[in-house]
């Protein structure tokens, strides 16, 4: 999936482009609205992007796991050096340290993660401040073009938004 974005001016403006995608074809699970207030976009059967369009959340996520196992790494070094050669580390100890090590790196990785504002809702946090809104459209690929052509040719306000990459 590719994820478009696009700046609209007004929420009206916003729900037909919505509405317009729903027709024809595109998920009303793969709009996501950026700006307003919830109860607006509730009103207009839209959906509020949430943390995982609005954050590297998702990213990090799917990072934490090699930092866990990374992590897991690191913990069984330790102990191996740090343990006398007459103790081992059963079966279980090693599941126990994976475990661990992996809910540890989904931890950090996802507060990071949180804490890390998608580009362009970054770029873009000023006019969403001033009332705009930031559409994320999630479509397939060959998708892309049909999508931006029907959006333009019937809604001149809205324009694509610069993709800003970290």
């Amino acid at each position: 999936m590719k994820r478009l974005f696009f700046l609209v001016p007004d929420l009206k403006e916003t729900s037909n482009i919505a509405h317009e995608l729903e027709e024809i074809g595109v998920n009303n699970h793969n709009i996501h609205i950026c700006g307003g207030l919830p109860e607006d976009l509730e009103d207009e059967h839209l959906h509020r992007a949430n943390l995982l369009q609005t954050t590297h959340l998702g990213k990090a996520l799917k990072r934490g796991p090699l930092i866990g196992l990374g992590f897991f790494a690191l913990i069984v070094a330790l102990f191996l050096i740090v343990l006398p050669a007459n103790v081992t580390i059963t079966a279980f100890g090693y599941i126990a340290m994976l475990i661990f090590g992996v809910v540890i790196g989904v931890w950090t990785s996802g507060l990071i993660g949180i804490g890390v504002k998608n580009g362009v809702v970054e770029k873009y946090e000023k006019y969403v401040e001033d009332g705009h809104y930031i559409m994320m459209i999630d479509i397939p690929p060959e998708r892309e073009k049909e999508l931006k052509r029907i959006v333009f040719d019937h809604h001149p306000g809205a324009r694509m938004a610069e993709e800003v990459l970290h």
